[in-house]
């Protein structure tokens, strides 16, 4: 599993991942932060769709902190105010970096937590269907417009 699908699922989750793998690595690891978590602002970076040509949207405040695992450099960055997740979020990144035997347990509790956020995602968009309005049957009733 690469580092984005890694990330885009610890932070799309319920969180309750990201926090027990953050607990198991302070708790079996040796954790130097390099960076306490703090903000910070990023340029959104788009293209025009029409002309092809980049452009920047606006700023976005992130959270971004950076630590050593077992002497591994790991990084979070989160969009929004939340410390406790971008220091989570770079334990995981470290021991990742690292090399830890764990990561094929982690990588199998990654896989079912995306199949979770799948099926939340789902949900949501059944719930979003069921208020779409079909204007075509309007006109098929003789409602004139």
């Amino acid at each position: 599993m690469n580092r984005k699908e890694r990330c885009r699922i610890l932070i799309e989750g319920s969180g309750r991942l990201l926090k027990d793998l953050g607990e198991e690595i302070e708790k079996s690891f040796s954790v130097q932060t390099i960076d306490e978590p703090n903000e910070g602002v990023v340029m959104v970076r788009m293209r025009d769709s029409a002309r092809k040509a980049p452009f920047y949207l606006g700023e976005v405040l992130v959270t971004e902190a950076k630590v050593q695992v077992d002497g591994a450099v790991g990084i979070g960055i989160i969009r929004g105010h939340h410390p406790k997740r971008a220091y989570r979020l770079a334990l995981v990144d470290g021991a990742w970096n690292r090399g830890v035997p764990q990561i094929a347990d982690w990588t199998k509790r990654l896989v079912k937590e995306r199949v979770l956020i799948a099926r939340e995602q789902e949900r949501e968009e059944g719930r979003i269907l069921k208020t779409r309005v079909d204007f075509s049957t309007m006109e098929d009733q003789g409602v004139e417009k």
